[in-house]
């Protein structure tokens, strides 16, 4: 007896639910969802804001360029046709013998506080520091602000 009891209270909580989901469907006027209308309206809008965005003609006229790619990866190439008339300029290569993130930051801030322009080329295997001055009383100061790093490093002339 209770067992049918039970599935009769049940079948009434069933079915006052599905009434009241029926009602409230029902209610719903479609005219007034029109979601397509709303998609397209925000797509334009959103098109409106991309064509009034000036923030790279900004960031492009910006005269402090301390910034930095986001990327871990950057490949530049360059063709160049007539290699004649190019000079060759004396650069410095920074030789470290550690290849991780921290010595690396290490390295980048040591030469960064230095005010020495440099170009970094980081591969999973080595890295490659290209130094570019002709201070090399300068040269052997960064080699020893290294050294507080446990970093050995040295540095070898190269033309480029």
């Amino acid at each position: 007896m209770r067992f049918n009891l039970l599935f009769i209270v049940f079948g009434v909580i069933f079915f006052v639910l599905f009434l009241g989901l029926f009602l409230l469907l029902k209610s719903a006027d479609g005219k007034n969802l029109q979601i397509a209308d709303i998609i397209d309206e925000n797509i334009t809008s959103f098109k409106t804001s991309i064509k009034n965005n000036t923030w790279y003609s900004n960031l492009a006229k910006d005269s402090t360029k301390d910034f930095q790619p986001i990327s871990n990866e950057l490949y530049i190439h360059f063709e160049l046709q007539d290699t004649s008339n190019l000079s060759k300029k004396k650069f410095y290569k920074l030789n470290i013998d550690k290849n991780d993130s921290y010595s690396l930051f290490c390295v980048k801030q040591t030469i960064n506080n230095l005010k020495l322009k440099y170009f970094l080329i980081n591969n999973k295997k080595y890295s490659q520091i290209v130094i570019d001055t002709n201070n090399t009383s300068l040269l052997h100061y960064l080699i020893e602000n290294l050294k507080n790093y446990k970093i050995k490093s040295d540095f070898e002339e190269i033309w480029i």
